[in-house]
């Protein structure tokens, strides 16, 4: 018997094999069987408003800057700066954030040739934008946003009606903000 249990060895055996034959079913029935059918459905899937409503959090923002160093690579990101104008899904965070600057989707990390960092890279000052963030927990002090690059969408009213109409299709709307 565990230590600090009240139930033998092997019911905890069963209800770890029942959780890992669960996750199991999920997977099969849920992603493509072999490689080649996952290269052609994920990117349509994941590149996709419907594919980004899964993240955790989703707000308005307003770019406010970044942290200029002559670290900034294509594998090293800057921070980027935000002021949240409001949360349209997930919990309350700061109004504030950092966010992890990526110059690609988590699909394609292709670096095109002859590619260097420079301010013009960066967007306008004060422009307007959605951002989904994967998990709204900041990891080395930055957020990440939903599949790199993609999860930082214009706010332009054509991507604000898909995103809200999506929200309210599948009931996804903060009530709080």
């Amino acid at each position: 018997m565990l230590k600090g249990t009240t139930f033998p060895r092997h019911g905890l055996l069963v209800g770890v094999g029942l959780f890992a034959v669960f996750w199991l079913n999920v997977a099969q029935n849920t992603l493509p069987a072999n490689a080649q059918q996952r290269e052609t459905a994920e990117p349509c899937f994941l590149l996709s408003y419907p594919g980004a409503i899964r993240s955790e959090s989703i707000c308005l923002a307003e770019y406010t800057g970044y942290d200029k160093s002559k670290d900034i690579s294509w594998d090293h990101p800057p921070q980027a700066h935000y002021r949240i104008t409001e949360i349209l899904k997930g919990p309350p965070f700061g109004r504030n954030p950092t966010v992890k600057y990526e110059f690609h989707d988590s699909i394609d990390r292709t670096m095109p040739n002859g590619w260097k960092f420079s301010d013009k890279m960066m967007p306008e000052k004060d422009s307007k934008w959605i951002l989904f963030i994967e998990v709204a927990v900041p990891k080395r002090g930055m957020l990440e946003l939903y599949q790199g690059s993609y999860g930082r969408q214009p706010a332009t009213d054509e991507n604000l009606k898909q995103l809200n109409g999506l929200l309210d299709k599948y009931n996804m709307r903060n009530t709080h903000s």
